[in-house]
């Protein structure tokens, strides 16, 4: 018995992605790929490096799935040029890479979006229900070289007040 419980012991160690920092504050972090990390501390979720943030085939295939009801805020650092399909999907308040040209298939889909959401002015792509359902919008800005937006890219938008979208 004792044997088993040391090798639960050992395989939930292995998994674990849990750390703390020097104020012994409990963070989850991970990785996708070579050049991106994520970070979940504090109700908040950072996703750090460099490249496109890959495709997912729905939000439970994200690796933050798990947290993310808990997520309050998405932020970035570093030079991102595309946001995948899924990738932010159901979370709330993700801001959007300003060095981003793409952005996928349902990749914000029914998120909460406090505030005004101004799209890049490098963005070239809006995938298929990219920000369809979002919520707690005051307006968008889209800018005039994005010519290339999804089948209900915008779809059921609910803005707060005399929201509007503008380019």
């Amino acid at each position: 018995m004792k044997k088993l419980l040391l090798l639960c012991a050992c395989i939930t160690a292995l998994f674990c992605f849990g750390c703390s920092d020097e104020n012994n504050d409990i963070y989850i972090y991970g990785e996708i790929g070579e050049n991106i990390r994520w970070k979940f501390e504090d109700d908040a979720l950072l996703i750090e490096g460099n490249g496109e943030i890959p495709d997912f085939s729905c939000k439970s295939k994200t690796p933050w799935s798990e947290y993310a009801e808990d997520v309050q805020s998405v932020s970035f650092d570093g030079d991102f040029s595309a946001v995948g399909d899924f990738a932010f999907a159901y979370m709330k308040n993700p801001s959007i890479p300003g060095t981003i040209t793409e952005i996928g298939n349902y990749s914000y889909f029914q998120t909460q979006l406090g505030g005004e959401l101004e799209l890049p002015d490098g963005i070239v792509h809006v995938g298929e229900k990219a920000f369809a359902n979002c919520f707690g919008l005051k307006g968008i800005y889209i800018p005039k070289n994005l010519t290339d937006i999804g089948k209900d890219a915008f779809y059921c938008l609910t803005f707060i007040g005399n929201g509007r979208i503008s380019r």
